[in-house]
């Protein structure tokens, strides 16, 4: 089975750097093809980052660069990402997303083969506020003999944003999203693909065991992002507690969220509407 990833970037290369370096690693031992498309908004790839992609780079690693001249956020981005993608199933993996599960693509293969028609997101670690994602409606589990492994499956409400992989007809289906440029700090393209998967019947599964991520930005970047977030003294990355009004603001977001209601937070914040989109497309 062949993949392809959908990654959005505005060009932080510290993070996205330890991501390619772990996404060509666990494609160098997956027998299918990898389709990495890597999207540039309103700004271009670096140099360094073209080495290191093309450092080691696996046979069956293709990375698909493309560069829009403006940012026009994560759901319109996947309303227009998409239209590239060819293979039956596609992962959106964020830019500051770390595989930290040797023979992951394997792994997914098989989840994917047991429930094909589910969004599927594996074990996510770093979460500051959701730790290991979100509460489970229920739990089953599945066993593959190709990897002779026990698949955990816990069902839920509620898609992440960091890392998933689903069926490509499944997602052009719930497409075009609502333009959500602007909409707090990482977008409102989970809320609406839960909204929808409620709607009409798609299970949401995080996977407990044998495939995982890291998420690289729990800490360090979005102090480094958003100043408000964190008070820290020095460099030691020492990390200090949410201030309390933000903390209330945080837990309300996750309710409004696990009960399905997410897409509500999209009337809260103002839209800055949408841009049009110039840009190329090349491999390298």
């Amino acid at each position: 089975m062949d993949f392809s990833i959908i990654t959005f970037t505005l060009g932080r290369t510290f993070y996205l750097h330890k991501s390619l370096v772990a996404i060509k690693e666990q494609a160098g031992k997956y027998n299918g093809i990898i389709f990495h498309h890597i999207f540039y908004q309103g700004t271009s790839i670096a140099d360094e980052t073209k080495a290191l992609v093309n450092k080691n780079r696996p046979d069956n690693y293709i990375p698909i660069i493309h560069e829009w001249e403006v940012n026009v956020g994560i759901s319109e981005g996947m309303n227009r990402a998409i239209r590239e993608i060819k293979t039956d199933y596609v992962f959106k993996i964020d830019d500051d997303i770390l595989l930290i599960s040797d023979n992951f693509f394997r792994h997914i293969g098989a989840i994917i083969a047991i429930e094909p028609n589910a969004i599927i997101a594996p074990f996510p670690i770093g979460l500051i506020t959701w730790c290991g994602g979100p509460r489970p409606i229920n739990y089953h589990v599945k066993y593959c003999k190709g990897t002779d492994s026990y698949y955990t499956f816990r069902r839920v409400n509620v898609t992440g944003g960091g890392c998933r992989v689903v069926r490509t007809q499944i997602l052009n289906e719930f497409l075009p999203l609502k333009n959500d440029l602007g909409h707090g700090n990482s977008g409102s393209d989970d809320d609406q693909l839960t909204i929808l998967c409620n709607q009409r019947g798609v299970p949401i599964y995080y996977i407990e065991n044998a495939v995982a991520f890291e998420h690289l930005e729990s800490d360090l970047g979005q102090r480094e992002r958003f100043h408000g977030y964190y008070q820290s003294r020095s460099d030691n990355k020492i990390v200090y507690p949410y201030p309390k009004a933000l903390q209330i603001k945080l837990h309300l977001r996750e309710l409004i969220q696990l009960l399905g209601l997410g897409f509500v937070l999209d009337s809260i914040d103002k839209l800055r509407g949408r841009s049009p989109h110039r840009g190329s497309m090349h491999r390298i």
